[in-house]
């Protein structure tokens, strides 16, 4: 049978944050056995009622008020049998835009009190062997929507915890070691769909290389505003004045933005021209997000302005400046000596009246 572990990481024994791994569609992970320092791979997966079945991830399609049953798998690939813990947890999404989970017992419990986990507080999982491949054990979990579930997709995490406790060292206390993993559940609550997404926080910098051109910083962020979980594949374009020059990168897609989420992520843009004035484009073009379908969205977009100057394109700009502030200043002492001039001229023609008229009388 092959195994429906899509994700595999080796944790090291020292004193870390427990981490859940939602970036496959089902979860696994490697930690060290209690007392020794083995390695024990286990994960999470959908099943059927006897067995790990190929979905890579639960999803569920109902209206509010309604109870689904389902199954899941925890998975054991270590040659002896090992413990278990499993329980719904709210996902939240994490600045960049990945998905995480709380811990067992965090505050909250949005969507996680929405899901049962039909199954001790620890479940044991036999070893794997050659005869049966795998070690796994299923687990029935009962999803209940609420009546008054807002129409929409919700996300919920069901969690595979193993504990390791160490051995204590001379004068050093025992290593305590949480790794968990996490299989998704989606749920879309039957209803008016309204996906909408939007691009904001456009923040931008620029640094010269006194050639001419430079590098452009740009930090934007994404925002799922609507019901429907999306993908984003952004990019951030910088042009000069009248849209010449223009220098593209790339930003990090996000796989799975969730209704209210937010991604924030920042591009270095090389190649970019002192042009002052530079505008500033962050695309984002929205995809179908794991198990949905094509919003309908196309590419939205956020705008911003980046000033793209230089010292010696400041030093020209200053001297210019100078420049015309100077010739403004003579015309205006030209045209005023002018004025004096012409009013010297007047006033010596005033002061002698006549005098054509008494050389007529001379003659």
């Amino acid at each position: 049978m092959q195994a429906p572990i899509r994700r595999v990481v080796t944790a090291l024994a020292v004193v870390v944050p427990a981490v859940l791994l939602l970036g496959g569609p089902a979860g696994a992970a490697a930690a060290p056995a209690a007392g020794d320092h083995d390695l024990v791979t286990f994960g999470i997966a959908p099943a059927g009622a006897d067995r790990p079945d190929d979905r890579p991830f639960l999803a569920i399609q109902a209206a509010p008020g309604s109870v689904v049953h389902d199954h899941i798998a925890l998975l054991n690939q270590d040659s002896r049998p090992i413990a278990l813990q499993t329980y719904a947890a709210d996902v939240v999404q994490t600045r960049s835009g990945g998905l995480s989970a709380d811990a067992a017992g965090a505050k909250g419990g949005k969507e996680s009190a929405w899901v049962k986990v039909e199954a001790p507080k620890t479940v044991a999982v036999p070893p794997q062997t050659k005869a049966h491949g795998i070690g796994f054990t299923i687990v029935p979990i009962t999803l209940t929507i609420p009546k008054t579930a807002e129409p929409g997709d919700h996300v919920v995490g069901l969690v595979a915890a193993l504990r390791a406790v160490g051995t204590p060292g001379k004068g050093t206390p025992a290593i305590t070691l949480d790794q968990r993993v996490a299989a998704r559940v989606y749920v879309r609550v039957s209803g008016d769909l309204t996906p909408d997404v939007e691009v904001d926080k456009i923040d931008s910098s620029f640094h010269g290389n006194g050639a001419g051109h430079g590098t452009a910083t740009v930090t934007y962020r994404v925002r799922n505003t609507g019901n429907v979980r999306v993908g984003v594949v952004p990019s951030v374009t910088v042009s000069g004045p009248f849209g010449a020059a223009d220098r593209t990168a790339q930003g990090a897609t996000i796989t799975d933005l969730l209704p209210g989420g937010t991604g924030t992520a920042t591009v270095t843009i090389k190649g970019v021209w002192v042009m002052g004035v530079n505008p500033v484009d962050v695309k984002a073009t929205v995809v179908a997000a794991p198990a949905g379908q094509d919003p309908g969205l196309g590419t939205v977009h956020g705008s911003s302005v980046l000033w793209a100057t230089s010292w010696g394109q400041a030093v020209a700009l200053l001297l210019v400046a100078g420049l015309v502030v100077w010739l403004v200043l003579r015309a205006r002492r030209v045209r005023a000596w002018n004025r004096y001039w012409l009013a010297q001229q007047a006033a010596a023609a005033e002061a002698v009246p006549g005098e054509g008229a008494e050389k007529e009388a001379v003659r």
